[in-house]
């Protein structure tokens, strides 16, 4: 968010002002710093927030308010979260600067010597959260939860260094170690100070244009040959598949945002003190009210898991109760351009200490907890996230970027080929994908079984041509409900598909049958093809190994294609296929695809960033559907 000084102010005045207690924050972008002061309010809801700037820039541009939002602001989505009764805490500015950070630093001199008192103490010991990572690939992910879960841990400590000495001791050190931030921040609301150097956007919308940037896979930069570590990290399945993970659920956020659709671009590398990232930017065009497209996406993929709903009833039972506060939501900017647009700026809350004015802090750190984790592994890199942190505060030196030194042709090369083995919709040009002529204009309906997925395959189907909405399965109360949609598509969702214990499946596998006997059109996706197998006759087995986020080759009724997956069930073939129905499976008889008369399914992900020819596959079975007598 740009904000232009406006006439010249003396900055030891404004020190006067916070060296008085007087609420304020400060952040860091590209090496241009703005500082607010001004009074602080909490409220209970985001729609509470100011959005009216009481100071304009010259230019008409202003920031209205700075808000530090809690995590358990996802109440406001329905979503299940420990809620100890946070607020939003808002300031808004009355006295506003933006210079570079040398003549910051120049009127800010602080340079306090900074200790620990003693060692950092967790919430959870090594072993004890390396036993949680059990748990949740045990009873979560191999029991179809979902994808990925970021589970975290605190760290807590005293520092020899209080109040606001060693607070803009520490913003000044992130700002010279955490080079590679998106923001660097200190937030002080008269009593607690929020200091943090986040690595990731969370949303930022300027002049209509909506952006993500998720940000996943972690290289410590430990290694003696850096070189070769970049190398094999670049390379490392695990660390791509969590990558595509996010962007997946990432784009599953963005798509109600952006209905004319948006752009993937990168992987890029993101370099900070001790660790490199990769990344991606989703961005596109959206006209949506920016306090509701920030409600809209809390919190990031990337702090959470996939599907996000599910994700967030795995935090609050494995995290044992632990709110997170601050932590993994967002520092939220609102304001306007010079032509009166709104505008937000939004950082995600990692890499930040709350800290009292008496010195005692926190900090919390988390690992993301896919199918082939290592428990011990996890442990010690949360572990680490933590340690690196505190090193960036408690070194007064500089470091020295090392990528620029160790990049070379064969690690872009590296980078550049993943895109090779993804959806050419979504990386590619959306507008010159072919439409299908006989979804032109077909009343289309998503049902959403607890998975934003929904979302993608409404904004695919648009691009075809068809009239597509999405409805909860909470809101449906059966067949009469549908009205007079051509087709019927049973989204994907997390869950045993055979557990009438829960009740999304329950609902799900009624609705499926009635459908089946009224004859309606109807085509199922991963659980809705799982369930329609099921109400079909034909056996759900537990896979051996989840296939959450991988993209396997697969052949659909002769042809191969690449595919991604995200389910821990499948239909098992049996000796006979029901009558009227063909049958796609591989060689262990796990079925990939279902056709029939008047109706059909996929266990794949058509509409993930996985699946390569996931656009035109759809196409071709829907058409296929559609255009079938009978």
């Amino acid at each position: 968010m740009s904000v232009p000084s406006p006439e010249r102010i003396n900055l030891s005045d404004v020190r006067k002002k916070i060296e008085s207690g007087a609420a304020f924050c400060v952040f860091n972008q590209n090496g241009m710093v703005t500082l607010a002061i001004g009074p602080v309010s909490q409220t209970d809801y985001l729609r509470y927030v100011n959005r009216v700037p009481r100071t304009l820039n010259p230019d008409g541009s202003a920031i209205a308010s700075i808000s530090m939002v809690p995590f358990a602001q996802i109440k406001e989505r329905d979503f299940e979260v420990v809620d100890q009764g946070e607020k939003i805490i808002t300031l808004v500015p009355e006295t506003l600067i933006c210079v570079p950070e040398s003549e910051f630093f120049a009127a800010f001199p602080y340079d306090t010597p900074l200790s620990l008192r003693e060692d950092l103490a967790y919430n959870f010991s090594d072993e004890a959260f390396a036993d949680i990572v059990r748990d949740v690939i045990r009873d979560e992910i191999r029991n179809g939860s979902g994808s990925n879960f970021l589970i975290s841990r605190k760290a807590s400590g005293i520092l020899n260094g209080t109040g606001l000495p060693a607070a803009l001791t520490i913003f000044s050190r992130l700002c010279r170690n955490e080079f590679g931030s998106y923001m660097t921040f200190c937030f002080f609301d008269g009593d607690t100070f929020f200091i943090g150097a986040s690595p990731e956007r969370h949303l930022s919308i300027e002049g209509g244009i909506a952006r993500m940037s998720p940000i996943s896979g972690t290289l410590p930069k430990t290694h003696t040959d850096m070189r070769a570590a970049l190398a094999d990290f670049v390379r490392d399945e695990k660390e791509i598949n969590e990558l595509f993970m996010v962007v997946d659920e990432t784009l599953k956020m963005m798509m109600p945002l952006c209905p004319e659709g948006g752009e993937v671009t990168g992987p890029f590398l993101r370099e900070m003190r001790a660790l490199i990232h990769t990344e991606n930017e989703l961005k596109g065009r959206t006209d949506w009210d920016v306090v509701d497209a920030f409600r809209a996406t809390m919190f990031a993929p990337t702090m959470i898991g996939s599907p996000i709903a599910s994700a967030c009833r795995v935090i609050y039972k494995h995290e044992r109760g632990e709110p997170r506060r601050y932590y993994s939501s967002a520092l939220m900017i609102l304001g306007q351009d010079a032509a009166g647009g709104a505008v937000l700026d939004s950082a995600i809350t990692i890499r930040t200490m709350e800290m009292g004015s008496n010195g005692h802090f926190t900090i919390q750190s988390g690992a993301s907890i896919v199918r082939d984790s290592q428990p011990e592994k996890e442990a010690l890199e949360v572990r680490a996230k933590a340690r690196g942190m505190m090193r960036a505060i408690l070194d007064d030196h500089d470091d020295r970027p090392v990528l620029k030194d160790i990049y070379n042709t064969d690690i872009e090369s590296a980078m550049m080929a993943r895109n090779d083995r993804l959806s050419t919709f979504w990386i590619c040009n959306q507008s010159a994908c072919s439409p299908a002529p006989a979804l032109q204009g077909k009343s289309i309906l998503i049902v959403n079984n607890e998975d934003d997925f929904a979302h993608m395959i409404a904004h695919l189907l648009r691009h075809m041509g068809a009239n597509a909405n999405v409805q909860s399965i909470r809101d449906i109360g059966g067949v009469a409900n549908l009205g007079s949609a051509d087709l019927i598509v049973l989204g994907p969702g997390p869950g045993d598909p055979t557990d009438r214990d829960n009740p999304t499946i329950r609902k799900l596998q009624d609705l499926t049958r009635s459908l089946l006997d009224f004859r309606r059109r109807v085509f199922g996706v991963c659980l809705g093809h799982q369930v329609m197998c099921h109400v079909l006759g034909i056996p759900i087995a537990r896979l051996p190994a989840p296939r959450q986020g991988v993209q396997k080759t697969v052949d659909l009724f002769g042809k191969s294609y690449d595919i991604g997956f995200y389910n821990t069930f499948a239909g098992k073939a049996s000796n006979a296929a029901p009558q009227g129905v063909s049958i796609a499976a591989d060689e262990d008889g796990y079925v990939h695809a279902l056709r029939a008369d008047r109706f059909g399914s996929i266990q794949g992900h058509l509409e993930s960033i996985l699946s390569r020819d996931g656009y035109n596959i759809l196409r071709d079975e829907l058409t296929l559907l559609l255009t079938t007598e009978n």
